[in-house]
């Protein structure tokens, strides 16, 4: 971890806005997790890629807006490692902390679980992410070559960040 950050629980509960709310995600999200994934991502996930995501308990979230779907995060554990695989908020609720309430609430739900490391990959040119991971503690470990498929079939390199649990 970076001397520069200071140490952040990500097991504290965080406050959220007015009439949202967050919880697990079901099968029942999925239509409108997918809807959200296709507005957000260059290449987003397929409804089969979340129904397997569905297989980890504790794993995936969602935040709604009344009854709006505004967010999700979906992550694996394996052994001792918290592999955040997909994190999307709606472009237009930005800025309220909703991201990093869903990384924390997924904190918080696998706190019992001997979790050793939070393991993610963001985009390079995603500088805003990149900025909250590091404000969430998150250092960059290294980049994988062409990773992600970009515009017009160019390939994006990926930072790879982690950070203890």
């Amino acid at each position: 971890m970076s001397p520069y950050v200071a140490y952040l629980d990500l097991t504290e509960p965080v406050e959220l806005p007015d009439n949202t709310t967050l919880r697990l995600m079901n099968s029942a999200d999925l239509p409108a997790v997918v809807a959200l994934e296709q507005q957000n991502a260059l290449t987003p996930w397929s409804l089969r890629s979340f129904e397997l995501s569905l297989n980890t308990k504790q794993a995936n979230w969602v935040v709604y807006f009344e009854a709006t779907l505004v967010g999700f995060i979906c992550a694996n554990i394996i052994v001792d490692e918290l592999h955040i695989l997909n994190l999307s908020v709606a472009q237009e609720y930005r800025g309220q902390g909703l991201a990093t309430a869903l990384i924390m609430q997924l904190c918080r739900a696998v706190k019992d679980v001997p979790i050793r490391v939070i393991y993610l990959e963001v985009r390079q040119s995603n500088k805003v992410a990149q900025k909250l991971y590091r404000k969430l503690g998150f250092s960059l470990d290294g980049v994988r070559k062409g990773y992600y498929q970009g515009e017009r079939g160019i390939r994006e390199d990926a930072l790879l960040m982690s950070r203890d649990f």
